[in-house]
């Protein structure tokens, strides 16, 4: 019925789900592609489950044909896809027509956006700009990790994909809804630079940035003393008027984690990792992020 083109664990999910539910009959084929910017891509889990359930599966840099299918679905996909059939759909991490582009899961989280969601469309040339079929949202309260974020999108996902599979076992035209060209914007790719913390900002939108690149992403940071260390978990404490703001000196150290300035705030470090991946141990106070 359908083929999937399947990434990450959002695209494992919504397999899973939709085996669970609608059986591998539901399923025509699978082509499934390593993330080699995560920590965890669950390449591995989507192949073994179309293994268990003899769902013909590909990795995408086979050079092979994949079967032909009545319609496609794509999910945290990052290539280019023959739509001449006209049959290629898009599930798409944003309320669109806001956050056409790259990592809008993130960009959300760091503007602090409070609703979130998910929209499936048709897939056109131009970039997120196809009709909208269907979309799929949650509130959103702080603080909300990108971890927390994923599952519950995923949650989005199996949704707008189960309305899909549910249309077109009735029978019945999936929607085609145009997007509002006057409310389009865009998020741009994102790498390495952009995990390095800007002190000077203020301390609940670093913390959001902290939070929203987190595993399975890198995560945020900085350097110090030459050695660049990853901040995974950070606390906004009461701020205090200091003279001479110098954003990313250590004001002190509570109970071996520092406190950092920052454009107006503060910030305590509660998880900070060295290269290694190590806990970093600090030692002295006398200390500047940058």
């Amino acid at each position: 019925m359908i083929g999937f083109y399947l990434m990450t664990e959002k695209g494992f999910e919504v397999l899973a789900a939709v085996l669970q539910q609608y059986g591998s009959n539901a399923v025509s084929f699978v082509v499934a592609a390593r993330d080699g910017q995560l920590q965890k891509d669950f390449y591995t889990e989507i192949e073994m489950i179309c293994r268990e359930h003899s769902i013909p599966f590909f990795n995408r840099e086979e050079k092979v044909s994949v079967p032909s299918s009545r319609y496609r679905i794509a999910i945290s996909w990052r290539w280019l896809l023959s739509n001449e059939e006209q049959n290629l759909m898009v599930v798409h991490d944003s309320l669109l027509p806001k956050y056409r582009g790259f990592n809008p899961l993130v960009t959300a989280l760091i503007q602090g956006d409070t609703e979130i969601g998910v929209t499936a469309l048709w897939a056109v040339d131009e970039m997120d700009a196809g009709n909208i079929i269907c979309q799929s949202s949650f509130n959103v309260t702080y603080p909300l990790t990108i971890a927390g974020a994923i599952r519950k999108i995923t949650n989005c996902y199996t949704q707008a994909v189960s309305l899909i599979i549910e249309t077109v076992i009735a029978g019945k035209d999936l929607p085609s809804l145009p997007q509002d060209a006057a409310k389009v914007c865009y998020s741009l790719w994102r790498d390495e630079e952009d995990y390095r913390i800007q002190w000077q900002q203020p301390a609940a939108q670093i913390k959001r940035i902290i939070d929203a690149t987190g595993y399975p992403y890198a995560g945020a940071f900085s350097m110090v003393d030459g050695e660049k260390l990853r901040i995974l978990a950070a606390e906004e404490t009461e701020d205090i008027t200091i003279i001479n703001r110098d954003c990313g000196k250590v004001l002190k150290l509570v109970n071996g984690k520092p406190v950092v300035v920052c454009g107006s705030g503060l910030l305590l470090l509660k998880e900070v990792k060295d290269k290694n991946g190590a806990d970093y141990k600090f030692t002295k106070m006398r200390l500047r992020f940058s």
